[in-house]
């Protein structure tokens, strides 16, 4: 079958009047299934709808699979044509709707919704998940062809549009693109065709999977979305679970709180903790319902971007594409392909490096690290305190070493309580903000959770408290103990660090020694170099020799100048790690619980409490499992040590015997 008559058979046909949606969204004129409705250039027959029973149909041969390619490839290249060069068929329907799209530049400045009002949404994920039925729901009308099928039932791009509050929507569906299948030249066609559609760029990527199904292939499907949009396109990606009725009498948000998916996991806390859930059989008001949901998550997600839509260079390609007068369509086609390609090939590359940067990083942190927590980094933009501007500290260390002085310190004014006591004066934790250089300040001062006491309810609500006060985690662990003063109880609170926060945290501790004024005319660098306090040697190591002083009772120039060097500290740190903060499964757990995505009733808090107590037992076991580690390494390396000496170890064992001997003979009358 040849272009032309593809083209002349398919854009022949009359546009169909179709039947008004529901209520609170409105059809707007559509280019569905590839263009429009009217040019139906992606459409083929197909089998019976939802509505009718699904027959088995038999097994196309081999000569009638070669035909349907040759086809395909008849109608995509009559597509290119009328995308490149539009007709007066494309006109009033295509090309209005992309000028009121285009108007944007890459810029920060530019790169904003002209008139606030336009959206558009691109659908991913592996087929069959439910992504044509999802945009239905979306549209609130039968946009996409959606049935259910062993195989996947939409072939190509297609696009559909329609009103939600005023705002015009733009939704487009999306093939198996996001696959472990070749990269032939049909995938990057289509991928060309996501972002001709959705130029110059959308405001969210709509990541469909099922709900209780997310399996490898889904996490395959979120790194093809990093490999065929870039790792930045996760900072516009919301979650959207299918099948929602099968929750029953559960939330959506306990399900996401309490599944052991870890992969799910790490998915929603690298998108930012975006996800909600679609019945896509719902109608009515129910439908009506979880879009308004689904709209008010993409409504944050907007304002927090500042209405800001995702772009790239490619996408700057797709927009010059459909601007372009001069050359052929061949010529275009096939300079646009070699742009899709290159920018795969290159996202491909960025994230194996990415990956090979990470593994080289856990193979130098050591075997057992990864079991301390994780540094969360990457796309998730609150996460970086140069984007979002904002710095958590939290105090840690034992009672009465100076903490509640040191945060009136940080801040210039007192805003903790703070005297000398027998009794420790804080007796919760505490939070207090403020700003520094531009950027806000938040820090949360301890009460005696690192002490060697009872494991008692208590400690464990003030851990607790002391993790939704900071979430989703601190850029910096402070902690503070007093010069000259470094005892067996810091040691305690060093190790009770570990536990409450995980060994991990320690590559974001800072150690700060109060009473700096007593160094007289001596360096803190000196006094750290000469002390013989192995204990304090041993954590200033640990700690990646970060530490500094503070004199609590300094003022005026002084007090901004231990700041100023704290500062320095804290943003040498944050350059070592890229601006990432420390996070855990536990602060994962308490920003559900903040943010309100699981009911404050008596019974949720105590179910976070038994999360919080299960943390803690759960790193002292690793602590103790490391210990016993370090043991046997030393007693292996005495092993080897005595066969590789034998007669050196044979004079030494009759030394230690005869040494024994002698002992009981003396203790013995």
């Amino acid at each position: 079958m040849s272009s032309r008559h593809v083209s002349s058979t398919l854009l022949s046909k009359e546009h169909q009047p179709r039947e008004q949606p529901a209520p609170g969204l409105r059809a707007a004129a559509s280019c569905g299934r590839s263009l429009s409705k009217k040019q139906q250039l992606c459409e083929r027959p197909g089998p019976p709808s939802e509505e009718q029973q699904p027959r088995e149909l038999p097994n196309p041969s081999k000569e009638q699979q070669l035909q349907e390619q040759r086809e395909w490839k008849d109608i995509r290249r009559a597509n290119m044509e009328l995308r490149l060069k539009p007709s007066s068929h494309t006109h009033t329907h295509l090309t209005p709707q992309y000028n009121a799209l285009q108007a944007h530049d890459v810029s920060v400045e530019d790169n904003r919704i002209a008139s606030s009002s336009s959206l558009r949404l691109v659908l991913v994920g592996i087929s069959g998940c439910g992504k044509s039925a999802t945009g239905n729901s979306i549209l609130c009308q039968p946009e996409f062809e959606s049935k259910l099928g062993a195989q996947t039932v939409t072939r190509s791009c297609q696009v559909g549009t329609g009103t939600w509050n005023g705002r015009n929507i733009l939704v487009v569906d999306t093939p198996s693109i996001f696959e472990a299948k070749a990269k032939d030249q049909e995938m990057y066609e289509d991928i060309g065709d996501c972002y001709l559609y959705s130029a110059p760029g959308p405001h969210v990527l709509l990541l469909v999977t099922q709900l209780g199904r997310f399996t490898d292939r889904d996490t395959v499907a979120v790194r093809r979305v990093k490999e065929v949009f870039g790792v930045g396109a996760m900072r516009h990606v919301v979650v959207l679970f299918t099948h929602k009725e099968d929750l029953g009498d559960m939330s959506l948000d306990e399900y996401v709180v309490n599944t052991d998916n870890h992969s799910l996991r790490s998915l929603i806390q690298e998108c930012g903790g975006r996800y909600c859930g679609f019945n896509n059989r719902a109608t009515g008001e129910e439908q009506r319902a979880q879009l308004e949901e689904l709209m008010a998550v993409v409504e944050r997600l907007k304002r927090k971007r500042k209405d800001a839509f995702y772009t790239n260079d490619l996408y700057l390609d797709a927009q010059k594409l459909k601007e372009s007068k001069g050359g052929t369509t061949e010529e275009k086609h096939r300079w646009y392909l070699a742009k899709v390609k290159a920018h795969v090939e290159k996202q491909k590359q960025d994230l194996k490096e990415t990956r090979s940067q990470r593994v080289y990083k856990k193979r130098m942190e050591g075997p057992l690290m990864s079991k301390y927590g994780t540094m969360t980094k990457g796309s998730v933009e609150d996460n970086r305190f140069g984007s979002s501007s904002s710095l958590r500290l939290v105090l840690v260390g034992k009672s009465g070493c100076g903490k509640s002085a040191t945060g009136n310190s940080i801040f210039c004014q007192p805003v903790f309580e703070s005297r000398l006591g027998a009794q420790t004066v804080t007796q919760s934790c505490k939070v207090a903000t403020g700003t520094w250089n531009g950027k806000n300040i938040l820090v949360v001062d301890t009460p005696s959770i690192f002490e060697e006491k009872s494991q008692d309810l208590e400690m464990y609500k003030d851990i607790g408290d002391c993790y939704l006060l900071s979430v989703p985690g601190p850029h910096v662990l402070l902690l503070v103990t007093q010069l000259g003063r470094f005892t067996a109880q810091d040691t305690v609170a060093v190790r009770r660090v570990k536990e409450v926060f995980g060994a991990g945290a320690m590559r974001h501790v800072v150690v700060l020694f109060t009473h700096k004024e007593d160094l007289g005319d001596g360096s803190l660098d000196e006094y750290v170099v000469n002390t013989d306090n192995h204990s304090l040697r041993s954590l200033i190591q640990e700690c990646g020799r970060r530490y500094c002083g503070f004199n609590n009772r300094a003022t005026g120039e002084e007090q901004r100048a231990q700041l100023e060097e704290l500062m320095a500290v804290v943003e040498s740190l944050e350059r070592e790690h890229q601006g990432a903060f420390y996070t855990n499964d536990l602060y994962f757990d308490a920003q559900m619980l903040k943010e309100g995505r699981v009911s404050t009733t008596g019974e949720e808090y105590r179910r976070y409490l038994a999360k919080v107590k299960a943390h803690v037992e759960k790193q002292k076991r690793i602590l103790m499992e490391t210990q016993s580690h370090r043991v046997s390494i030393v007693l292996l390396r005495v092993r080897k040590w005595m066969r590789s000496n034998i007669g050196l170890s044979a004079f030494l064992v009759i030394c230690i015997l005869i040494f024994l001997a002698l002992l009981i003979k003396l203790c013995i009358p």
